[in-house]
């Protein structure tokens, strides 16, 4: 024997329109750029005449997405340190070669990981030409 349960809905229509609008404007929009970390970009603003420096935007770059392998001591095959300024600036033109290869060429980086967005590459790229401001 089947049991079948009917379901009231309300006698005003606009009542179940409010409600499903409620339910559709509650749903979020996540996107990839909700999952990288956010740094403020000197260039927004194009009055200020701000630059990337290393301890208020590449240094959160490096920690985030290097330092798991590249620490004071190196490790998984990494063959330098990128935890100080003087490290980083040291190795910037190979960092920016490496962080800029495609997913899966020969010395990408991070390995085994995907590649940076790309506001940090350009990020570094600027901090770089602008000769590391620290």
């Amino acid at each position: 024997m089947m049991l079948l349960k009917t379901i009231c809905l309300p006698k005003n229509p606009s009542i179940v329109l409010l409600f499903s609008f409620l339910l559709l404007a509650s749903c979020g929009g996540d996107s990839s750029d909700d999952l990288v970390e956010k740094t403020e970009d000197p260039t927004e603003n194009p009055n200020e005449t701000a630059a990337y420096t290393y301890t208020s935007h590449v240094k959160s770059i490096m920690t985030n997405n290097c330092v798991s392998c590249h620490s004071s001591t190196p490790i998984n095959g990494a063959s330098s340190s990128l935890v100080t300024y003087e490290d980083v600036k040291n190795y910037g033109t190979s960092i920016i070669n490496r962080i800029t290869r495609n997913e899966g060429e020969a010395g990408f980086m991070p390995k085994g990981g995907t590649k940076l967005p790309q506001n940090l590459i350009d990020q570094i790229i600027q901090w770089k030409e602008d000769e590391y401001p620290q």
